[in-house]
C-alpha cells in the first residue's frame, strides 16, 4: 500500500490580459481532473492483527467544460474489486478484468485490462440544423430551461465489444462477505480480543518423532533476534518473522503473483534438507535418504496452511488419522520386531493425529485401534493398501473388557488418497501422496420427530434419550442386531419398535410402533430415512405428516386409504387444547403411495378427501352440519428437513383485532350472540349467515355500524355515533382464507374529504340509492365514508347546474361546470397523503395545483445507464468446479426509424431490420473494394432507402439509424413532482458450466413464433415503465402507471446441477444439524393463529398504485434427475441434497423427466389500491408460486417416464394456430401479403404435422436410450453418451452422421466391453472387481448396442425436426421474411482451473483448450493430465497444437462427427530436447523408433507442428521450454 507522492494540483501561472470579448464571442472554460489510482482495502481485526478483506483499486479522470453555459463533462471510471483468500492467501477477483490477446490463434501473452465506465452529464440544447433541434425548439417556446442529461456507459475503447462486464463469485468469496457482514454489523459492540493462532508471519510446527533444524539466514528473525538455526523437537514450534516487510507486501491487483518465498528446513536424523517454498497454502512431499525395510523410499511432508496473512508449516509424516466419533481413539502400529503394538498416540473426537515416520514406514504399514473398555482391534488398517484401493473401506471390532459376552465396539475406517506437489516442483507424481484415515461409527441414529425418543443400544441397559432433532451414534450396531425404540410420553401412550438392521437398505423404509396401553392396542407407521456416507449409515426416524391445530375447535382426522381398517383404529382425535404436533401416518401397505385424508369438527360431517401431497398449496374443505358449515383452510408446508409435511388447520374466516380496545361483531341472525374479539388479538370465526356480512361495535357500547360485506377483498371506515367516531375495516379474501382486521380510527381511511371552497355554491351529495342528502355549505370541510359500505360505493353529488353526478372516489380528476349563475366552477379529486379529496372551487389556479398535473412538467434532469453486457460467474473453488454463468447480452443490429420534427425513434420490424441489414451490408462490401454502388435501393417491392443520406423514401420518409440495444438499459427522468424509469434487459441467459450436464443452458429467452417476429419489433427479455407522482408533503407514494413485461423463456434443470448450486453457496457452517432444523419446525409449528395468518396492518406506511400490471409468465419447463454433479468438499451431505427425490419417493411417484412442460401463469393486475411494500410482495410472490404449484400438480402428465407423448397435439396445435392467424396478419399488410401468409400457413401445419410427431418420438425414443444407458451399469458410458448428445448437430447431414457413429460405437464398445471391463474391475478392486467386471461387461453386451439403435433412432427424428425447420426458414427467405433463429448455447466455455488453485479472471483460450483435453478420445486423458497451453495451428481452425503436463499433442478436428482426434503425440520424457523455430512452425526432437501416420510429418526423427502465425509459434516455444523446466523433464 505505498503512497505514490502527491503533485501540486495547481499552480499559481502569470495569464497576460486578453482582450476584451468583442462581437459576443464567449471564452471557452475548461478543468481537468485526475485521480490515477485510488485503493480503498476493508480489513477485520482479528486479535491483534489487521486480516484484508476487500480490495477495491480505481482510477478517475474528468473534462468538464463551459459550465457557465453549455455543460459538457466527460469521465471515465476504472474499477476493480477483489476478496482476499486466505486459504491460498492471495487475491481473488470479484470483478474481473478483462483478457486481450493479440494474436489471432489466441496463443499469446495475455493482457488483463480492468473494466472502465463513462460518464457524460450535458445540457440537452437543441440545435436549428438538426431534426432533433427543430422538435426540441418547439417544446423550448412552453420551457425557460433545458434538462441536464447523465449518460452512464460501458466503455468499449479499451476492450472488445465482445467481452462484458464480468464478476466471480466464489465459495470463499461468500464467506468473506458474510464475515464483512457480521464485522460491520458488530462494529459498535464491545467485543474482547480473540486469541489467535500465530501473529508471525510464519510459524513452523514439527510433528516428526526426529529433530527439525530451522535456518532463519538473513531473511528471517525470531523475536528479534540474530538467531540463525533453530532446532525443534517433537511437537515444538517456531514463529518466524521476515526482515524485507516490502516482500511480504499483498499485490496491488487481483492479477498480481507473488514473489517465492523459501525457508531452509533440515532433518539431519533423516539426512534431509530442502528449501520449502512458503508462497502458497499447499502440501508437498519430499523424500528422504532413510528407507522402508523393504528398501523403499520413505518421504515427509510440509504442509503449508495459510491463517490470515501469516503462513503455518506444519512437518509431518503422509498419513494422518482423523476421528470422526465421539469417544477417543488409540492408535497402535506393530514393532519391527512384529511382536508388539506400540501405542502411538490418541486421536481425540473430530481430531486429527499425524502418525509418526516409524509408524508409517513399518514392515507391515499396518495400524491398529483401540477404545477404553474395549480391547485392540484383532484386524489391522494397511494404510499402503490405499496405493491399490483408493477407496477401502474396513470395519474393525474392538471386544469388550468386561469379562462378559457384550457387543463389540465397531469403527468403518475408510481410507483416503490425496496426490500434493513433488518437493519444490509443480508436478505431481505417483510417489507424492498423502493418506488419511477417517474413523467413522457404523450408524448414526438421529431424532426428526416433535417428541422425545429413546434407544436402546445392543449390549446396554440404560437406554439413550434423543431430544427432538438429537442424534447419537451407534458403534455396537451390527448388521443383523435388532434396535429397540421407544416413545415414552406421546399422546400418554408407550410406544415402541424393534426392528433388525440391515446391510444395505432401501433409502426409505417403514417402523411400525405399537401400543397397549388403554383398551385396545393401536399402532403408528413411522418413516426411516437411511443414506451411506463413506460406509456409515445416517439413519433418520421421522414421521411424513405433522397435523398442527389452530381452529380452536375439536378435529378428527381420518385415514382416506385404509378403508378396510377399523373404523376407531383409523381415526386420530386432536384436541382444541394440544398445541403440539399431532403424527399422522397411513400403514406400511400404502405408506408410499399417494396420500389422502378427511377431517370433520366436532360432530360435524366428513370433509371431502383432500390430497396431503401437494407441498406449497392451499384451500379450503368444508364440514357441514345441519345449521351451517365449518370451513377448514388447508395449507401444507415442507419441513426443513424435506422428509415430513407440515399440514396446517386453520379456520377459513379470522377475525383480527389491531385496535387497543375491545371489539364486537355480530351476524344479520337476529338470535345470534356478539362474538367479542379482544384487543391486539386474533380469534376463528365460524359464519353461521351465507349473507357473508357483519356489523361491529366497540364492546361496552350500544352504537352499532352498519352491515359490511366480507364476500371480496375491501377496505372501509365504519362509522359509529359516538367518541369512537369509526371503525377501521380491512378484508383479505385469498383462496385459502378470509382474514376481517378491525382497527381504530385511521387517517385517511374516510371514503373523501369534501371541501366547498366556493363562495355561494352548496354541494348536496349522499351514496348512489341512498337517502337523505346530505349538504356541504361553502367554505365547509367535512370527513364522508359511506352509507352502505356493503352495496354499490358511488358518491352522487349535485352543485351548480350539475345534477347527480357519480364518483367511484378511486382515481384523479378534474373538471369544470357552470355554477347556478352561470360562473366556471371547478372540480378536482386528488390524494391528500391517503386521504381521498373531492373539492370544489372557483379558482382555476387552486384546482389546477391540487391536481399536481405532472405530465405537463418539464423534466429537468436525465440520467441513463448503458451496459453493453453483464456476466456472472459461479464459481465452487472448494471443489475446483465452475458450476453457473449468468450473461446479460446485447442485441444484434436493430434498425429504427424517426419521423420529421420529432424526437424518439422507433424499431423497425424484425422482417424489415433483416432487410435492411443485407441491403446494408451489400452497400459497404461493395464501398470497401472500391466500387461505386447505386446508395438508393428499393427492398421488398414497396420500401426504398438512401444508405447515402441514411434516409427511407418510400412508403414513407423517415431518418434511418442502425445501431444496437444493450444489454442492461436504463433511464430515469425527473422533474419537481414525478419520476420516471424506463429500464430494459435484453437477453438473459444462464448457462449450466458442469462439464457433465444434461442441460448446458439453463434459462434462455424462447423465440416467438416465425410470424409473430417477423411483424414485430424486436422485444427485450424484460422491460419495465413506471410514472411516479411526487407529493411534497406526505410520505405517501402514488404510482399512475407501473407495468412490467416478460417475454416467454425455458427454464431447464438436472439433479446434478441443483446439487452443485446447492454445493457453492453453502457457506461455511451455513448447513445445519438436525437439532436446529427440527427446532426451527418446532418453532414455526407452535406460532399462534395470528402469526400463521397474514394480518394487514392499517397503520403501515403504504402507497397508491392507479395502473399495477406485471405481465404473464409463459416457462416451458425441462427437469432431469440426471446429469454432472461438483465433487465434494467432504464431509457429509446435507439431507435436504435429494429432496426432490425423496418427495417424489414418500408420494410414490418416480420420476426421470420432465420433456418441456408449459407453465401458463396469469398477469397480476392491480388498480386504484393502496398497497404497502409488503404486501405487495406476499401477494406477487403468492400470485406466481400459488399457480405455478398448481399447475406443476395438474400437469403431471409431464412426468412421463417415456418422454412426453403431449409433443404430439402440441406440435399440431401450433400449426393450426399458425393457419388460423397469420392470413389475418397478411391480411392487414394487403392482399399479396395475404395470399403469402396463406402459403406460410398451409407449409407451416404441414411442416408441424412432420415435425411435431418427429419431435415427440425423438423425445420418446431419447428417453429410452437414457434409460437403456442405465441398464449398462457403466458411469463412464453414460457421460460419453451425455456429452456426445450435447454435441447437437448443425444440419441434417451432421445429423445423421452423429447418429450412425452413436450406432457404430455401441456396437463396438459393446464387444470391446466383454474384455476391457473385467480388466478395469481387477485393476480397481481386485478379483471382486473382475467378477463385478465381468458383470458389467456381459450387460453391456446387449444393452449398449441397444442403446446405440435407440440413440441412433432419436438422432434420426432429431434429424428430421432441424431439417423441417431449415426447410422452414428457406421457404421464409423465399418469401422474404427471413428470421434468424439459432440453438442456444453456451455464452462460454467453463472456465479453467491452474493448478495452484487460485481463481484468477476467465481467459477464454484458456477455458476452450481444457475442454479439448476434457473431450479428447472419450476424456481419455481427462484424470491424467492438466492442461497447460494450445494454439491454433491454421487459419481453418482444424488443427491444434496442445500442450499437458506429461505430453504434447497434434490434433485434428473432424468435421463429420464434430470431435478432435489425436494425430501424433508424444510424452515430455521422449522429447530430445526444447522446441526449434522454423520457417514451417515448430521442430520437435523426438524419438527415431516412434511410428505411426501423421499428416504433418517431417524427417524421421522429427516433427513439425504447422504454426503459420509466427507470433503463437514464438509463445508456444517458450511455454514448452517453461513447462520442462517447471515439471522437471
Amino acid at each position: 500500500m505505498q503512497t505514490e507522492v502527491g503533485e501540486e494540483m495547481c499552480e499559481e501561472v502569470p495569464v497576460p490580459a486578453l482582450p476584451a470579448a468583442s462581437g459576443g464571442v464567449r471564452q471557452e472554460e475548461e478543468l481537468i481532473f485526475k485521480a490515477r489510482s485510488l485503493s480503498v482495502t476493508v480489513e477485520q481485526v482479528v486479535g491483534a492483527r489487521n486480516v484484508p478483506l476487500v480490495l477495491l483499486d480505481a482510477a478517475f479522470e474528468a473534462q468538464v467544460k463551459d459550465w457557465s453555459s453549455k455543460l459538457l463533462a466527460e469521465s471515465s471510471l476504472t474499477l476493480e474489486l477483489a476478496y482476499y483468500n486466505s486459504r491460498l492467501a492471495a487475491w481473488e477477483p470479484i470483478i474481473e478484468c478483462v483478457s486481450a490477446a493479440t494474436s489471432e490463434s489466441g496463443a499469446d501473452s495475455v493482457n488483463f485490462l480492468p473494466p472502465v465506465m463513462s460518464v457524460t452529464v450535458h445540457q440537452a440544447l437543441g440545435s436549428s440544423d438538426s431534426v432533433q433541434g427543430h422538435w426540441f425548439l418547439e417544446r423550448t417556446s412552453l420551457e425557460s430551461m433545458t434538462p441536464c442529461c447523465l449518460c452512464l456507459t460501458s466503455d468499449e475503447g479499451r476492450r472488445r465489444r465482445q467481452d462484458p462486464l464480468e464478476m466471480t463469485v466464489t465459495r470463499t468469496c461468500l464467506d468473506v462477505l458474510t464475515s464483512l457482514q457480521e464485522s460491520l454489523g458488530g462494529a459498535l459492540e464491545l467485543t474482547p480480543p480473540v486469541a489467535d493462532e500465530t501473529d508471525a508471519h510464519f510459524l513452523i510446527r514439527n510433528r516428526l518423532e526426529q529433530q527439525a533444524v530451522v535456518a532463519t539466514g538473513s531473511e528471517y528473525t525470531v523475536h528479534g533476534s540474530d538467531i540463525e538455526e533453530v532446532v525443534l523437537e517433537q511437537g515444538a514450534e517456531v514463529p518466524l518473522m521476515a526482515r524485507d516487510l516490502s516482500s511480504l507486501q499483498r499485490p496491488g491487483t487481483s492479477t498480481a503473483l507473488d514473489s517465492n518465498r523459501t525457508i531452509h528446513i533440515k532433518v539431519p536424523s533423516l539426512g534431509w534438507s530442502a528449501d520449502v517454498p512458503v508462497t502458497r497454502a499447499e502440501s508437498r512431499f519430499f523424500r528422504v535418504a532413510r528407507r522402508r525395510p523393504d528398501g523403499a523410499e520413505c518421504g515427509l511432508v510440509a504442509d503449508i496452511r495459510a491463517h490470515f496473512d501469516s503462513k503455518i508449516v506444519t512437518l509431518r509424516s503422509c498419513v494422518q488419522v482423523e476421528n470422526h466419533q465421539s469417544v477417543p481413539v488409540k492408535v497402535y502400529y506393530m514393532n519391527s520386531g512384529g511382536n508388539e503394538l506400540q501405542c502411538v498416540g490418541v486421536a481425540e473426537p473430530d481430531g486429527m493425529l499425524p502418525l509418526p515416520l516409524s509408524a508409517v514406514y513399518s514392515s507391515t504399514a499396518e495400524l491398529f485401534f483401540g477404545v477404553d473398555g474395549y480391547t485392540v482391534s484383532l484386524l489391522p488398517f494397511v494404510w499402503r493398501d490405499l496405493q491399490k484401493n483408493p477407496d477401502l473401506t474396513m470395519t474393525l471390532k474392538c471386544d469388550s473388557k468386561s469379562g462378559q459376552p457384550g457387543q463389540p465396539f465397531c469403527m468403518l475406517c475408510h481410507g483416503e488418497m490425496k496426490p500434493v506437489l513433488f518437493e519444490t516442483s509443480r508436478a505431481k507424481t505417483l510417489a507424492s501422496r498423502t493418506y488419511r484415515v477417517h474413523l467413522r461409527p457404523p450408524a448414526v441414529l438421529s431424532n426428526l420427530l416433535p417428541v422425545a425418543l429413546t434407544y436402546l443400544r445392543p449390549g446396554d441397559l440404560e437406554p439413550v434419550t434423543l431430544e427432538p432433532g438429537g442424534s447419537c451414534q451407534m458403534p455396537t450396531a451390527q448388521t443383523g442386531d435388532r434396535v429397540a425404540l421407544q416413545l415414552l410420553s406421546y399422546l400418554d401412550r408407550r410406544w415402541s419398535c424393534s426392528k433388525q438392521l440391515e446391510a444395505e437398505p432401501d433409502e426409505l423404509t417403514v417402523w411400525t410402533f405399537l401400543s397397549a396401553d388403554g383398551d385396545y392396542q393401536t399402532d403408528l407407521s413411522l418413516g426411516m430415512h437411511t443414506r451411506t456416507v463413506c460406509g456409515s449409515q445416517l439413519m433418520s426416524l421421522y414421521a411424513p405428516f405433522w397435523m398442527i391445530n389452530r381452529t380452536g375447535k375439536m378435529l378428527t382426522y381420518k385415514n382416506c386409504l385404509d378403508e378396510s381398517v377399523n373404523e376407531t383404529s383409523n381415526l386420530i382425535y386432536h384436541p382444541e387444547t394440544f398445541l403440539e404436533p399431532v403424527l399422522f401416518s397411513f400403514k406400511p401397505s400404502s405408506f408410499f403411495s399417494k396420500k389422502k385424508a378427511a377431517v370433520r369438527v366436532e360432530d360435524s360431517e366428513w370433509s371431502d378427501k383432500f390430497s396431503l401431497d401437494t407441498v406449497g398449496s392451499g384451500g379450503t374443505v368444508t364440514c357441514a352440519t345441519h345449521n351451517w358449515d365449518y370451513g377448514i383452510s388447508v395449507q401444507i408446508q415442507l419441513s426443513q428437513s424435506g422428509l415430513t409435511r407440515q399440514v396446517y388447520l386453520l379456520p377459513s374466516v379470522v377475525l383480527a383485532n389491531s385496535a387497543p380496545f375491545a371489539i364486537q361483531v355480530h351476524e344479520p341472525a337476529p338470535e345470534e350472540d356478539w362474538i367479542t374479539v379482544p384487543a391486539n388479538t386474533s380469534q376463528p370465526f365460524w359464519p353461521r349467515d351465507r349473507a357473508k356480512e357483519l356489523r361491529c361495535r366497540v364492546a361496552d357500547t350500544s352504537e352499532e355500524t352498519t352491515y359490511f360485506s366480507y364476500k371480496s377483498t375491501n377496505t372501509c371506515l365504519l362509522h359509529l355515533s359516538n367518541t369512537y367516531g369509526g371503525i377501521s375495516m380491512s378484508v383479505q379474501v385469498s383462496e385459502a382464507s378470509t382474514i376481517i382486521t378491525l382497527d381504530d380510527y385511521v387517517d385517511g381511511m374516510a371514503a373523501v374529504r369534501l371541501i366547498n371552497n366556493t363562495d355561494n355554491e352548496e354541494v348536496a351529495y349522499h351514496q348512489k340509492r341512498f337517502e337523505p342528502h346530505s349538504v356541504l355549505k361553502p367554505g365547509e370541510v367535512r370527513l364522508y365514508t359511506w352509507q352502505r359500505p356493503a352495496s354499490e360505493r358511488q358518491l352522487s353529488w349535485s352543485c351548480g347546474k350539475v345534477k347527480e353526478r357519480l364518483d367511484t372516489l378511486v382515481k384523479d380528476g378534474i373538471g369544470q361546470f357552470e355554477g347556478k349563475d352561470g360562473n366556471l366552477l371547478y372540480w378536482v379529486s386528488f390524494l391528500d397523503g391517503m386521504q381521498r379529496t373531492l373539492m370544489f372551487t372557483t379558482d382555476v389556479v387552486v384546482a389546477t395545483q391540487a391536481h399536481n398535473a405532472v405530465e405537463l412538467e418539464r423534466i429537468d434532469q436525465e440520467i441513463t445507464v448503458s451496459i453493453e453486457g453483464v456476466g456472472l460467474s459461479l464459481v465452487n473453488n472448494v471443489s475446483q468446479t465452475d458450476v453457473m454463468y449468468m450473461g446479460i447480452t446485447s442485441s444484434g443490429v436493430v434498425w429504427e426509424t424517426q419521423k420529421a420534427l420529432h424526437k424518439r425513434y422507433r424499431a423497425m420490424t424484425s422482417l424489415q431490420c433483416s432487410i435492411l441489414e443485407r441491403a446494408h451490408q451489400n452497400f459497404m462490401n461493395q464501398v470497401q473494394v472500391g466500387g461505386n454502388p447505386q446508395p438508393r435501393v428499393v427492398l421488398d417491392n414497396k420500401m426504398e432507402v438512401d444508405f447515402s443520406i441514411m434516409q427511407m423514401l418510400q412508403p414513407n420518409r423517415r431518418f434511418l439509424r442502425r445501431t444496437f440495444q444493450s444489454g442492461l438499459w436504463l433511464q430515469l427522468r425527473t422533474s419537481t413532482h414525478q419520476r420516471q424509469l424506463h429500464a430494459k434487459l435484453n437477453r438473459l441467459q444462464v448457462d449450466n458450466q458442469l462439464l457433465d450436464s444434461v442441460f448446458p443452458v439453463v434459462l434462455a429467452p424462447v423465440p416467438p413464433p416465425k410470424s409473430v417476429a417477423a411483424d414485430n419489433e424486436p422485444k427485450p427479455f424484460v422491460e419495465m415503465s413506471m410514472v411516479e407522482r411526487l407529493a411534497e408533503h406526505t410520505f405517501i407514494k402514488q404510482f399512475k402507471y407501473c407495468k412490467m413485461l416478460v417475454q416467454e423463456f425455458h427454464v431447464k434443470l438436472d439433479q446434478g446441477f441443483i446439487n452443485a448450486l446447492v454445493d457453492a453457496l453453502s457457506v461455511d457452517k451455513l448447513n445445519r444439524n438436525t437439532k436446529e432444523l427440527v427446532e426451527s419446525d418446532l418453532e414455526v409449528a407452535t406460532e399462534e393463529l395470528s402469526k400463521k395468518v397474514a394480518i394487514r396492518s392499517l397503520q403501515e406506511q403504504r402507497n397508491f398504485y392507479d395502473n399495477l400490471h406485471f405481465s404473464p409468465l409463459k416457462i416451458h419447463v425441462s427437469f432431469s434427475m440426471t446429469g454432472g454433479a461438483s465433487s465434494s468438499s467432504g464431509g457429509s451431505p446435507p439431507i435436504t441434497s435429494g429432496f426432490i427425490n425423496l418427495l417424489l419417493q414418500s408420494v410414490g411417484v418416480t420420476l426421470t423427466e420432465i420433456q418441456d412442460v408449459v407453465f401458463k401463469l396469469a398477469y397480476f393486475e392491480r388498480e386504484h389500491q393502496f398497497l404497502s411494500q409488503s404486501e405487495l410482495t406476499s401477494e406477487v410472490v403468492a400470485h406466481y408460486t400459488g399457480q405455478a404449484v398448481k399447475q406443476l400438480y395438474v400437469l403431471v402428465l409431464g412426468l412421463d417416464v417415456i418422454g412426453n407423448p403431449f409433443g404430439l397435439v402440441v406440435g399440431l396445435t401450433d400449426g393450426v394456430s399458425d393457419l388460423f392467424y397469420e392470413p389475418i396478419q397478411g391480411a392487414i399488410q394487403g392482399p399479396g401479403e395475404f395470399a403469402e401468409g396463406l402459403a406460410l400457413g398451409v407449409t407451416s401445419l404441414f411442416s408441424h404435422a412432420v415435425g411435431g410427431t418427429a419431435g415427440a418420438v425423438s423425445r420418446i425414443t431419447g428417453t429410452l436410450g437414457k434409460g437403456i444407458a442405465a441398464l449398462t451399469l457403466d458411469e463412464d458410458y453414460q457421460q460419453r453418451r451425455r456429452e456426445a448428445l450435447n454435441r447437437r448437430p448443425t444440419d441434417f447431414t451432421s445429423g445423421i452422421a452423429q447418429s450412425g457413429r452413436g450406432l457404430f460405437m455401441g456396437v463396438v464398445d459393446g464387444v470391446t466391453g466383454v474384455v476391457k471391463k473385467p480388466l478395469e474391475g481387477a485393476q480397481e478392486e481386485g478379483a471382486l472387481g473382475f467378477v463385478k467386471g465381468m458383470g458389467k461387461g456381459m450387460v453391456g453386451l446387449f444393452t449398449r448396442p441397444t442403446s446405440g439403435v435407440v440413440d441412433f433412432a432419436s438422432g434420426s427424428f432429431d434429424a428430421v425436426k432441424r431439417w423441417r425447420k431449415q426447410t422452414d426458414l428457406k421457404l421464409i427467405k423465399k418469401l422474404n421474411r427471413t428470421m434468424d433463429q439459432d440453438e442456444v448455447t453456451r455464452l462460454r466455455p467453463p472456465r479453467h482451473f491452474q493448478a495452484d488453485r487460485i481463481i484468477r479472471p476467465y481467459v477464454r483460450h484458456e477455458a476452450e483448450g481444457a475442454k479439448m483435453l476434457l473431450e479428447l478420445e472419450k476424456g481419455r486423458y481427462a484424470t491424467t493430465d492438466a492442461y497447460v497451453a494450445h494454439a491454433i495451428c491454421r487459419a481453418d481452425r482444424r488443427v491444434v497444437f496442445l500442450l499437458t503436463d506429461f505430453r504434447v499433442f497434434l490434433l485434428n478436428r473432424n468435421e463429420i462427427f464434430g470431435n478432435w482426434q489425436v494425430d501424433w503425440t508424444y510424452m515430455w520424457k521422449e522429447l530430445s530436447g526444447p522446441p526449434k523455430l522454423t520457417a514451417k512452425g515448430l521442430e520437435l526432437r523426438v524419438p527415431a523408433a516412434k511410428k505411426g501416420f501423421s499428416l504433418f510429418g517431417g524427417s524421421e526423427g522429427a516433427k513439425t507442428v504447422p504454426i503459420t502465425d509466427k507470433t503463437s509459434a514464438e509463445w508456444m516455444k517458450n511455454k514448452m521450454t517453461e513447462t520442462m523446466q517447471q515439471y522437471n523433464v
